[in-house]
């Protein structure tokens, strides 16, 4: 593995304390990283100050730039354009990798050199809150049909808070963050779109469990209606877009029933009066993205 090299990405705006810990992640790891490259999207809280501080005691170079442009594909390309090394791993400001996350990325790496894409696990850091217990069980139901074994048949799952890709695999077949995508207010599915894009240029993605990070997902009502009302939005356009590529995959999806997710929040250990939270927030939420579903197209297009 001592030849493989990985530039190490993350994308921020105003998170300065989760960002501090997802940083600190990474001067943590089992082995040193080659580089970490910051793109600030005009913080204002004290995240660049704080990182200068960080820097001094890293062991590994940390780069920071400022992308005043906004969109995610947008910050996430110059994400793309800075690193130095031909892996590119993304992990949000907002989660805390584990020790061996970096040793586990080179080693899936080494296994498979000529993959697109490398696809790790992503686990809630408030597992006893039924807001972010109900973000998780829905995210891991989506993700479940697209992985078979350790191959991701449907690249629509890929996932940027926690992924490796292939910037080599990238520049050969031209492919980027869609920045049209960047003028939609509810959000961009930019990795969705990037997985499509790989998989209709042939590539693959690979899936290991032990690329694991720790997120932090809404804890509370208003964050987490938000959060669902932006994704809805932004997948109608995604799937939208795909629709007549998609047709040709072979797709699988798992849909949520009362006795999946009750053993789900069972495996969590949940007081009973959280698990009937859980139940009742999943129950609310299905009903909520019908309803959004509905909504004319001019409402939501780019």
């Amino acid at each position: 593995m001592n030849k493989i090299h990985v530039s190490i990405v993350i994308v921020t705006k105003n998170r300065k304390d989760k960002l501090a810990l997802c940083v600190k992640s990474l001067i943590h790891q089992s082995c040193i990283p080659d580089e970490v490259i910051i793109i600030d999207n005009g913080s204002t809280d004290g995240s660049p100050e704080m990182i200068h501080e960080i820097k001094k005691r890293a062991k590994f170079p940390i780069h920071c730039y400022e992308e005043p442009r906004a969109g995610y594909p947008i910050i996430y390309n110059r994400g793309l354009k800075e690193a130095h090394f031909p892996w590119v791993a993304l992990i949000d400001n907002d989660c805390v990798a584990s020790p061996d996350w970096l040793h586990e990325i080179k080693k899936t790496i080494e296994t498979y050199p000529r993959s697109a894409a490398v696809l790790g696990y992503s686990w809630t850091i408030n597992s006893q809150n039924p807001y972010s217990l109900c973000t998780q069980y829905n995210i891991q139901l989506w993700k479940k049909g697209g992985i078979k074994g350790k191959r991701v048949v449907d690249l629509e799952i890929l996932d940027n808070k926690n992924i490796a890709y292939n910037k080599v695999f990238l520049q050969r077949h031209h492919l980027t963050f869609n920045e049209n995508l960047s003028t939609s207010i509810f959000g961009a599915f930019e990795d969705c779109d990037l997985g499509m894009q790989i998989q209709q240029a042939g590539g693959e993605a690979i899936y290991q469990s032990r690329i694991e990070v720790a997120h932090h997902d809404p804890t509370t009502w208003s964050i987490y209606v938000k959060k669902v009302t932006n994704s809805a939005f932004s997948y109608m356009n995604f799937e939208k877009k795909w629709l007549n590529f998609r047709k040709s995959l072979p797709q699988k999806r798992y849909k949520n029933n009362f006795r999946k997710a009750l053993q789900f929040a069972k495996q969590q250990r949940l007081h009973p009066a959280k698990i009937c939270v859980f139940l009742f927030l999943l129950y609310v939420t299905y009903g909520y993205t019908k309803i959004l579903r509905l909504i004319p197209d001019y409402f939501i297009q780019l």
